[in-house]
């Protein structure tokens, strides 16, 4: 969501993709991250992230997607990337803090406080990044959650969308692209995996004690 302009850059919330989507097919949609979160950052933001996250009521439906700025940390020795071995599913509590750890930490607190959503994780959106993606599909089969991969929709590789990225991040037709490939992808996911997509119920219990009429 970060925006570029002649008098630098500026966070619109507004113009990140989700936003977008949202306003495409008339879902409220809420951002729960900013530009230059990591992992484990978003875990301790203060005002982003988790904490953000957990002040607000279960939604249906959770999209990750994140990457770009653990890989940059790995590479600059500030954070390690552990193993899939550092993801503890029966307590995500015990996660170490390597990008491994606090990735599943992220999973496992969306499950513990919307237990009846349902959650996708995206693979990293800039090409420079794209290496993380083989650990985040480790991640999320753990956790049973779809993966899915950006670059099966042809925006993602497109001179179009190459060419909408300025210092690392698409310009505003960039985001609007990506709203529609990332709505594309998860119609697919969702049209091809009725395993998991036909056991969400809703958001709270089904209540089967009585009928309508009573």
């Amino acid at each position: 969501h970060p925006a570029y302009d002649d008098s630098g850059w500026t966070s619109s919330y507004d113009l990140s993709w989700c936003k977008i989507l949202g306003r495409q097919i008339g879902a409220a949609v809420t951002n729960y991250t900013k530009g230059g979160l990591s992992s484990k950052t978003w875990l301790t933001s203060a005002d982003y992230g988790l904490a953000k996250l957990l002040a607000d009521d279960p939604l249906q439906l959770y999209v990750i997607m994140l990457g770009i700025n653990d890989n940059t940390q790995i590479a600059a020795g500030k954070l390690t990337l552990g193993t899939i071995d550092d993801v503890n599913i029966s307590d995500y509590t015990q996660n170490p803090d390597t990008f491994f750890g606090d990735y599943g930490r992220i999973i496992g607190n969306i499950k513990a406080h919307a237990q009846y959503a349902k959650i996708v994780c995206l693979s990293v959106a800039r090409p420079n990044e794209r290496n993380m993606d083989q650990y985040i599909k480790q991640i999320a089969d753990k956790y049973e959650v779809p993966f899915i991969d950006l670059t099966t929709d042809p925006f993602f590789v497109s001179d179009f969308y190459y060419g909408s990225i300025v210092a690392g991040h698409p310009l505003a037709y960039g985001y609007s692209g990506m709203a529609c490939a990332i709505e594309r992808l998860i119609r697919y996911e969702i049209a091809t995996n009725r395993t998991y997509w036909s056991t969400y119920y809703g958001l709270v219990d089904t209540d089967t004690s009585g009928t309508p009429d009573e």
